[in-house]
C-alpha cells in the first residue's frame, strides 16, 4: 500500500496490492474514527479527509468566483471521488463527463479516455473561437 499526502486529506492506494482493500478499508476507517476525519473510497484508494468537503463543494464554490459565477461547469473525472462533482456540475445547469469503462456514475455522458477529452475540448473551442473578423475589428 501507499500514503499520498494530498496536504489537506491522505490517499491509502492499494492499486499495487487489490488484494489488501479489506486491510486498506480497515486502516482508513480507524485512521477516520480517531482523528474525527471522514472516509472517502475511490478506486482502488481510501481518502482520509475532512468531513463536509468533496470535490462536489470545490466544484460548487469555484463556480461562485469571478469570472466563472453564472458560467456551465463541465467536470471531467475517472473516480468514484469524482460523482459528487458531478452532481454539483448538474445541480449548477451543467454536466459531468465520465472518463473511462462504463460504469454505473451521475455524469451525463462519457468519453473512453484522455485522448478523446482532448478532441472534445479542441472541438468546444474551436467552436468558441471569435470569428477572425472579431478578433481583428
Amino acid at each position: 500500500m501507499i500514503v499520498e499526502d494530498k496536504a489537506v486529506s491522505a490517499g491509502l492506494h492499494y492499486r499495487g496490492a487489490p488484494d489488501a482493500a479489506a486491510d486498506a478499508e480497515h486502516l482508513a476507517r480507524r485512521l477516520a474514527e480517531e482523528t474525527g476525519l471522514a472516509v472517502q473510497p475511490g478506486e482502488l484508494v481510501f481518502e482520509v479527509k475532512t468531513p463536509g468537503t468533496d470535490k462536489g463543494t470545490a466544484l460548487t464554490a469555484f463556480m461562485a468566483e469571478p469570472p466563472f459565477a453564472g458560467g456551465t461547469p463541465v467536470m471531467f473525472g475517472d473516480d468514484l471521488t469524482d460523482e459528487h462533482a458531478f452532481r454539483a456540475a448538474e445541480a449548477l445547469g451543467g454536466f459531468g463527463v465520465l472518463v473511462g469503462p462504463i460504469r454505473e456514475t451521475a455524469a451525463r455522458y462519457r468519453l473512453d479516455g484522455v485522448p478523446e477529452v482532448l478532441d472534445w475540448l479542441e472541438a468546444a473551442a474551436d467552436r468558441h473561437a471569435p470569428a477572425r473578423e472579431e478578433v481583428e475589428a
